[in-house]
């Protein structure tokens, strides 16, 4: 997950708080941190994620961020709602279409978008080219 924003000196009982009640009132940055407090793929870090999408719906992090928890959920047309519109030199969005490209079997495409996130430095991308190329294999 692509966290970049540098959360304010606010306290995580606060915070939590300030969720339920009114999320709009955190930044970006204190959603996530909050998020953090919880394992990540558990319904809490899931259901922060995408409120995080739906509290700042046109940032890109938020954006690719609440796609990756779709695919996670198997809710492939969701995540390809979120990665609409994302720009196609953004790092975290190419890796994050590789991912959805490889579930719908598109593997070369899948493959070329891991490999050119890989080389805007997203690291987990490698570990998508390995698996991309091995379901080539299998399929071939």
């Amino acid at each position: 997950i692509s966290i970049t924003h540098k959360p304010k000196s606010i306290d995580i009982a606060s915070a939590k708080q300030q969720l339920q009640i009114d999320p709009s009132k955190l930044s970006l940055g204190d959603i996530y941190m909050i998020a953090l407090t919880y394992e990540q793929g558990s319904k809490e870090w899931d259901d922060i994620i995408l409120l995080a999408v739906q509290t700042y719906p046109n940032v890109a992090e938020a954006r690719v961020n609440a796609a990756n928890v779709a695919m996670a959920n198997g809710n492939y047309t969701q995540a390809a709602a979120y990665l609409q519109g994302l720009p196609a030199n953004m790092p975290e969005a190419m890796n994050s279409r590789g991912i959805l490209a490889m579930s719908e079997g598109n593997y070369k495409q899948a493959l070329s978008l891991f490999e050119a996130a890989q080389k805007a430095g997203v690291s987990e991308a490698a570990y998508n080219i390995s698996l991309v190329k091995q379901l080539m294999q299998l399929k071939s």
